[in-house]
Order: structure tokens, then C-alpha cells, then sequence
């Protein structure tokens, strides 16, 4: 029976408070039902609140990760992609809809629509007939798109006129500290009084670290729209920006990107803040910076995944730049987003990132794929995830090859095509393996599992810094696709004496996308344990916590 797997889009994030989810998952499941497939329910693909109309969602959404696998043999051949429509995979311009339609029919994937209900294959296409019908939806799609935007774009385009010419309020972002009574922009007293505030602050001299401590420790202090603390980026924006004094600034949206339109409007709000105020507070922010930056120039293949347990917040990865004797050194440490926005009782603890990521690359290089296939037999679980690993391996080195020719003169990359031909001809071969194992069991969480065990282990083995970041990127999304969340619980203790040494222990569950979890634990020398659970033993091994 074939694999089915059915794409969900829209590009507005309030159609999730209607009926769209349920209905494109509701008349996938009836189609397949119909027809004999077998919905894949391990792949979730849902771009929800993507826009399809400049392929934002296959270049970084559910679909492009989709594409990614079918081309790379993880989607079995004969598999079927179930749309609502074709305008759910794009609504770009004709060329683009159809080489995105193509490609994913080259990969040997056929596209199902369900209005109207439609199977295209490579037999369908091979003649001009089974591509008109596609062609005209893509062209209507792209139509009702551009007229949107063109429709969109005037009145906004109006708007900002009448905000110039009349100095007309419009659109629902104002300042946090500005409301509209009465068709008249007026400033709210205690959200503006506290604006004043850091204003006074940063002008007396304190520092921006400072300033959000003070604001974080004031009990029921008004806060910026969705904001639940003050943060440092917030203190910033509110010192940095012109509305203070009153000015709008318009903007437009050009390639998908926000760009100035013309000069900015004065008057538009109420000032709060003098010139003299402004510009002198601008200048203590100039004179004040530091070397010491919060930047992760390097790929964290934990983004948007990793918590800290004690205090809820996100964990976050800090470099720390020193010089010494004329050699500059770059330290990079996870620690709770809660300790740089100074919120009270937040977990002080900092931990090594690169520690941190090798202790959990080990972690995940013990995970048993068959976890992963329930119901199956483990043996043909640890032969899937092996023979991904491989083919992982294969591209990996495919890459590295191609980065080398491109340096080389044209009388010396012979022996590298070669080896690109080898390596094309093994890749083939564990793709077709693949296919046959996949037909027995399938699933993408064992996929994820053994690319990630695969790539670890190269990026473990390089030194080319190029290369190691483009390994991480993969390992990230393979993360994404099999991990909901990842919550640490660390400890910090301080060996005295002579030997005088930092060290923590981290406690870590690990939340899978399948509804399973797992606990392990890790130290300063990047050391795994298994089995563990946060249990009241483990508490009192981590009861000399650093003092918050």
C-alpha cells in the first residue's frame, strides 16, 4: 500500500481559529481511506500562517523539509503528497508554481488535489494536456494573489498619505504607551510615566543592565504589548526610538522585507520625551558600549528548543569576547534568557555550549531507533537508521567535494569528479536499500535518529570550520523535526583548594514529537548517564546549587 502524507497551508495565523485545519486533514484522511493509502502520520507537514505567494514555504517551511527528504530518497518512491488545492503548495508566478510542481513529481512522488480531485504522476505530465489544467490553477492562484497584494498595497499606500498630508492615525501598532480616543492619538499616563522613567534612569547614568533590573523588580509595573518581563532588548528599543518624540516613521514591505518609505512624519504622537532628553540619552548609549556582545555568530542547533527547568525560561547562547596578550578569545555559554533581562529568581547557572552540545550528540547517538517503530521489529528499525546514516555520510562527503573543486585549477579536479561518480553510484544503491526497508517499516522519527547520529559523529571528526557549520545546520533540522523541547535542570558547584574548578551537572528530559520522553544526565566533561529522572534523590545531589 503506498505512503500518503498530507500538506496543510495558510497563510493568515487567525485562520487557526477556524475550520481550516480540520477540513484539509478531514478530507486527506476520506481521500485515502477511498483509495486504499496509508496516511503517514510520523511527517507532519503544516505551514500554518505561511504565505505561498513568494515560496516562503518551500524555502523554509514543512514543505521544504518534504522536498528535502523525497530528494534524498527518505520519501519512498510511489509516496503521494494529498493538497487541497495546488494553491496550498504555491501562488507564485507561473515559472515558479511549476517547477516546484515538477520537482516534487521528479522525485518520483505523485501530487494529489482534492479540489478537484486530481492524481498527477510523470505519465499525467508527459504531454501538454495533463499540464494545462495545472497551469491554469496555478495561473488563477497567482492572479487572486497579485490583486490582493496590488489591493492592499493602495490602501496602505493611502494611509500612509493621510498619516503625511493629515496626520491621520491608522493600523492597530501604536507605541505601548499611546492609545486612540476619539479619533486622537493621546499618550496612557502610566505607560508613558515609565517610559519617562528609563529615560531619567539612563540619563543619571545607569546602565541598560541596570535599568531593566530596576523596572523587573517594580511589583505590577505596566509592560509592553505580549511582553511578560522587561527585557534588554526592550529597554533599548524604548531609548533608541524616535517615537518618543513624536515621529512616525513609515515603512513598506519590499521583497518580503521591511524598508523606510520616505522621511518620517513629526507630530504624529504625542512627545513624552524632549529633544535635548533624546539626544543626550543617545549619546550616553554611544559612549557606553562594550566589546562583551550576546551573540551566537556560530549555528546553535538548539534554537527555539532548549529551557531551563528552575525557572521556566528559555535558554539562551552568549558569546563572550576577551583579549589577552593581544589574542582574542571567544567564549560561547548557555544560560536562562531570565538572568540578562534580570528577572528575580531566575536560574544563574551557566554551562559550556560546546560541552553541552557534545554531551547531547553522545545522548542521541544512544537512542535506540526502535523506540521509534512501534510494532516493528528492532533489528529492521537499527537497519533503516543505519542505512540513513550512511547516505547522510554519502551527501556529506558529496559536499565536501564540490567546496574543494571549487578551488582548484580545471587539469587538477579529474581525480575528484571520480570520486563524486563513486560516491553518486554508492548513494544510489543505499537509496534503492532504503526503499525496500522503508516498504517493511516506516518512519521518519528513525530517519532523524540516525542522521543525527551520522552527522555528530563527522562533525565530531572535522576541523574544517566551514564544514562543521554546515553539518550543525543539518543536525538542527533534524532536531526540529524530532524534538518538541528540551529542558535542562543544571548544577553548579566549585571545587576549592589548589585544583580550583568550575563544575555542573545537568539533569536533562528530552520531549520527543511522537509524545515520548526521555532523561539523561551529563557533567563538565561532557559524560552521559542514562535512565535518570529528576527524582528527590537527584535533588539532593544538585542541593548545592549556585545561590541565585
Amino acid at each position: 500500500m503506498a505512503l500518503a502524507y498530507s500538506y496543510i497551508r495558510f497563510s493568515f495565523p487567525r485562520q487557526k481559529l477556524g475550520d481550516s485545519i480540520r477540513r484539509q486533514v478531514a478530507r486527506s484522511q476520506a481521500y485515502c481511506e477511498r483509495y486504499g493509502l496509508v496516511l503517514d502520520e510520523n511527517l507532519r507537514l503544516s505551514d500554518l500562517g505561511v504565505s505561498a505567494f513568494r515560496s516562503r514555504n518551500s524555502q523554509v517551511g514543512a514543505l521544504a523539509y518534504f522536498l528535502e527528504a523525497a530528494e534524498s530518497g527518505r520519501i519512498p518512491k510511489g509516496s503521494v503528497l494529498i493538497v487541497e488545492s495546488l494553491d496550498r503548495l504555491s501562488r507564485a508566478a507561473v515559472d515558479e508554481a511549476l517547477e516546484l510542481f515538477l520537482r516534487i513529481i521528479r522525485t518520483g512522488v505523485d501530487i494529489v488535489t482534492l479540489e478537484p480531485e486530481r492524481r498527477h504522476t510523470k505519465e499525467t505530465i508527459k504531454d501538454i494536456v495533463g499540464l494545462i489544467e495545472p497551469l491554469l490553477i496555478m495561473s488563477r492562484a497567482n492572479e487572486e494573489s497579485q490583486m490582493k497584494s496590488s489591493r492592499v498595497s493602495a490602501v496602505w499606500d493611502q494611509r500612509r498619505k493621510n498619516a503625511r498630508e493629515k496626520k491621520t492615525p491608522f493600523g492597530r501598532r501604536l507605541p505601548w504607551w499611546v492609545e486612540l480616543k476619539g479619533g486622537v492619538l493621546r499618550p496612557i499616563p502610566e505607560n508613558a510615566k515609565v517610559v519617562q522613567q528609563i529615560f531619567d534612569w539612563k540619563e543619571a547614568g545607569h546602565g541598560v543592565s541596570i535599568i531593566t533590573k530596576k523596572l523587573n523588580a517594580i511589583p505590577g509595573i505596566p509592560l509592553p504589548k505580549l511582553a511578560h518581563h522587561w527585557s534588554l532588548s526592550t529597554v533599548l528599543a524604548t531609548l533608541r526610538g524616535r517615537t518618543v518624540l513624536g515621529e512616525y516613521q513609515p515603512k513598506r514591505i519590499v521583497d518580503g522585507k521591511k524598508v523606510l518609505d520616505g522621511d518620517p512624519v513629526e507630530g504624529f504622537y504625542p512627545a513624552i520625551i524632549t529633544t535635548e532628553q533624546f539626544y543626550r540619552v543617545q549619546e550616553s548609549l554611544k559612549s557606553k558600549r562594550r566589546g562583551r556582545t550576546v551573540t551566537f555568530d556560530a549555528v546553535n542547533i538548539f534554537t527555539g528548543k532548549l529551557y531551563n527547568g528552575f525557572d521556566g525560561n528559555t535558554i539562551y547562547c552568549y558569546s563572550n569576547t576577551q583579549v589577552i596578550k593581544g589574542t582574542k578569545y571567544v567564549y560561547y555559554n548557555l544560560m536562562s534568557r531570565g538572568v540578562a533581562d534580570h528577572i528575580p529568581n531566575a536560574d544563574r547557572s551557566r554551562i559550556k555550549y560546546a560541552t553541552f552540545e557534545k554531551a547531547f550528540l553522545r545522548y542521541v547517538r544512544e537512542l535506540k531507533p526502535s523506540d521509534f517503530v512501534k510494532g516493528k521489529k528492532p533489528d529492521l528499525a537499527d537497519e533503516i537508521a543505519k542505512v540513513t546514516g550512511q547516505i547522510a555520510e554519502s551527501e556529506h562527503k558529496n559536499r565536501t567535494i564540490r567546496t574543494r573543486i571549487k578551488d582548484k585549477k580545471p587539469d587538477e579536479i579529474g581525480h575528484y569528479l571520480d570520486l563524486l561518480d563513486e560516491i553518486e553510484l554508492e548513494r544510489k544503491g543505499l537509496v534503492a536499500t532504503l526503499e525496500e526497508l522503508k516498504s517493511q517499516a516506516n518512519n521518519h522519527d528513525v530517519d532523524s535518529v540516525g542522521e543525527i547520529r551520522t552527522l555528530s559523529e563527522l562533525l565530531e571528526n572535522t576541523e574544517d570550520e566551514d564544514a562543521a557549520r554546515d553539518l550543525r545546520v543539518q543536525i538542527r533540522t533534524r532536531i526540529d523535526h524530532l524534538i518538541d523541547r528540551i529542558t535542562m535542570f543544571p548544577s553548579i558547584s566549585k571545587k576549592r583548594g589548589r585544583n580550583y574548578r568550575v563544575q555542573f551537572t545537568a539533569i536533562v528530559l528530552v520531549r520527543f514529537r511522537d509524545g515520548s520522553s526521555r532523561w539523561f544526565m551529563t557533567d563538565h566533561d561532557a559524560n552521559i548517564f542514562l535512565n535518570v529522572k529528576f527524582t528527590e534523590e537527584v535533588k539532593k545531589l544538585m542541593a548545592d546549587r549556585v545561590p541565585k
